[in-house]
């Protein structure tokens, strides 16, 4: 029997989990990620003293989001919680990219 076909299989296989494992993003990528959607909420709900201090406060946004947060980290991809008053903010972080699980207004 010829195993080339498993071989090919295996190889592709590997090649997927290395890609994914490479472009799992790390906290501080959710922190700033999060950071500047948060921001950007502000900024674009508020008058022209909020949006000051909207980009102004970027930077204590994403440390407080790197401090707080909890990652759990599965090699090809990431969940990340927040900790909020109510329910907690749960998303998923794979290719890069961050995909809400669980929004504090979803239970």
């Amino acid at each position: 029997m010829d195993r080339r076909p498993w071989a090919l299989v295996a190889g592709l296989v590997v090649l997927v989990v290395v890609a994914l494992a490479m472009s799992n993003p790390d906290k501080k990528a959710f922190a700033a990620a999060y950071a500047d959607r948060l921001n950007n909420q502000v900024v674009s709900a508020s008058d022209p003293i909020g949006r000051l201090f909207g980009g102004l406060a970027q930077n204590a946004i994403e440390s407080v989001l790197e401090t707080q947060t909890r990652r759990q980290n599965y090699l090809v991809a990431s969940v990340y919680t927040v900790p909020m008053a109510g329910p907690d903010l749960r998303v998923l972080g794979i290719l890069g990219r961050f995909v809400p699980l669980q929004t504090p207004t979803s239970r």
